[in-house]
C-alpha cells in the first residue's frame, strides 16, 4: 500500500515539474503590470479631394460659360445680373493656391460663377435670337416691297434658305451654328437691299428716258450690276455689295444729269398750269387750293436753284397737278354760281308774271 503511494506521490511530482519547465511563471495580480488598451480615435471626417487640377477644371468651365454668355452679349440684356458672377470669377482668380482651404473656396467661387453664367445665358438666348430675326425680317420686309423681289426672287430665296438654317440649328440649340447663319443670311439680305437701291434708280431712268442723256455711265453702271449679281451668286458678298453699290452711284450720276436737264420742262409745265390757274382767278375762287399749289411750287424752284434737281421736278410735277386741279374746281365752282344766278333770274321773271296777273284780277281783267 504504501509502495503504492509513493508510486503515485512520485508520478505526481514528476508531472508538476514537467509543466513547470514548460510554463513561465506567471506573477501575481498584485505583481503583474496593466497592459493599457489603445484609445480609440474618434472617425475623422473625409476632407474633399481637391487639387490644383480640379480648380483649373473648375476655371476652364467658368471661362467657357463666360465666354459663351458673352458671344451672345449677355452683359447687354443683364448688366445688373452680370455684375454678380464677374465679381466672383475676378476674385476666384487671385485666391492663392497655397492650401487645400483656399483651393476648395476658389474652386467653389469658379462654381458658383459658372451656375450664373449659364443662368444669365439661358434667359439671354432668347432675346438674341429674337433681335436677330427682327433685323432679318426688317431687311428682308424692304426688299420684297420692292420691285427688285419680282425680277430676283431666286436671289432673295437663297437669303431664305440660310434665314432657315439659323431657325433649324437655333431649335437644335446649336447657338455659334445659328449665329453663324443668321449672321451670313443678314449679309445677304443687306447686300440684296444695295442692289435693289440701284435697281429702283435704273427704272426711275429708263421711265423717264434718262439713258439717253449719258449713255456712256448708264452701259458702264449696267456692266458693274451684272458683276454684282456674278459675285453674289458665288457667295463673294462683300465684293457683290461693292459692285452693287458702285452701279448705284453711276445710276445715281446718270438720274442727276437726266433731271438737270428735265427739271426745266417740268418747271415750265408748272408755270403753264399756275398761269391758267391765274386766268380762271383760281387765286380768289378757290384760294385755298390755290396756295397749297403754290406753296409746292416755290419749294421747287427754291430746291432748283440749290443745285436738287430730281427733288425739284418731284415737286413741280406734283404743283403742275394741283395748279390743274385749282382750275377744275373754279370751273366748277363758276358753273354752279351761274346755275344758281340763272335760277333766281328765272325765279324773279316767274315772280314779276305772278304779280302781274294778280294785279290784272284786282282791277276786273281776265279771271
Amino acid at each position: 500500500m504504501r509502495k503504492i503511494l509513493f508510486i503515485l506521490l512520485a508520478i505526481t511530482l514528476g508531472f508538476a515539474f514537467s509543466s513547470c519547465k514548460s510554463t513561465p511563471e506567471t506573477p501575481s495580480p498584485a505583481e503583474a503590470p496593466r497592459e493599457e488598451l489603445p484609445k480609440e480615435e474618434p472617425p475623422k471626417k473625409e476632407e474633399p479631394k481637391l487639387s490644383v487640377e480640379a480648380l483649373n477644371s473648375a476655371a476652364a468651365r467658368a471661362e467657357a460659360a463666360r465666354k459663351l454668355a458673352m458671344d451672345f452679349e449677355a452683359p447687354a440684356y443683364f448688366p445688373g445680373d452680370w455684375e454678380k458672377p464677374e465679381a466672383q470669377y475676378n476674385e476666384a482668380g487671385t485666391i492663392p493656391h497655397d492650401s487645400k482651404e483656399n483651393i476648395q473656396k476658389a474652386t467653389e467661387m469658379y462654381d458658383e460663377a459658372t451656375s450664373l453664367y449659364e443662368e444669365i445665358f439661358d434667359n439671354t438666348i432668347p432675346l438674341y435670337s429674337q433681335a436677330r430675326e427682327d433685323e432679318i425680317m426688317s431687311v428682308r420686309g424692304d426688299l420684297l416691297d420692292s420691285s427688285f423681289a419680282l425680277y430676283f426672287p431666286e436671289l432673295i430665296d437663297g437669303a431664305d434658305a440660310v434665314a432657315l438654317d439659323a431657325l433649324d440649328k437655333y431649335e437644335k440649340k446649336d447657338y455659334y451654328g445659328a449665329k453663324d447663319s443668321a449672321a451670313k443670311s443678314l449679309n445677304m439680305y443687306e447686300t440684296l437691299s444695295v442692289g435693289a437701291d440701284a435697281f429702283r434708280q435704273r427704272q426711275e431712268i429708263v421711265r423717264r428716258g434718262f439713258e439717253a442723256g449719258d449713255p456712256q455711265n448708264f452701259a458702264r453702271a449696267d456692266m458693274t450690276a451684272d458683276s454684282a449679281v456674278e459675285f453674289y451668286t458665288k457667295g463673294d458678298y462683300g465684293s457683290a455689295r461693292g459692285s452693287a453699290d458702285e452701279a448705284g452711284r453711276m445710276y445715281g450720276v446718270v438720274l442727276t444729269k437726266g433731271w438737270a436737264v428735265f427739271v426745266n420742262d417740268l418747271k415750265a409745265a408748272s408755270d403753264t398750269e399756275r398761269q391758267n390757274a391765274l386766268n380762271v382767278r383760281g387765286n380768289v375762287a378757290s384760294r385755298n387750293e390755290f396756295n397749297d399749289a403754290d406753296t409746292i411750287y416755290q419749294q421747287a424752284v427754291a430746291l432748283m436753284e440749290a443745285g436738287q434737281s430730281d427733288e425739284a421736278g418731284i415737286l413741280f410735277e406734283q404743283s403742275s397737278a394741283l395748279f390743274a386741279e385749282v382750275v377744275r374746281i373754279t370751273a366748277e365752282k363758276r358753273a354752279l354760281a351761274e346755275a344758281i344766278i340763272r335760277e333766281a333770274e328765272e325765279r324773279a321773271e316767274a315772280s314779276d308774271e305772278a304779280a302781274r296777273r294778280a294785279e290784272e284780277i284786282i282791277e276786273g281783267g281776265e279771271q
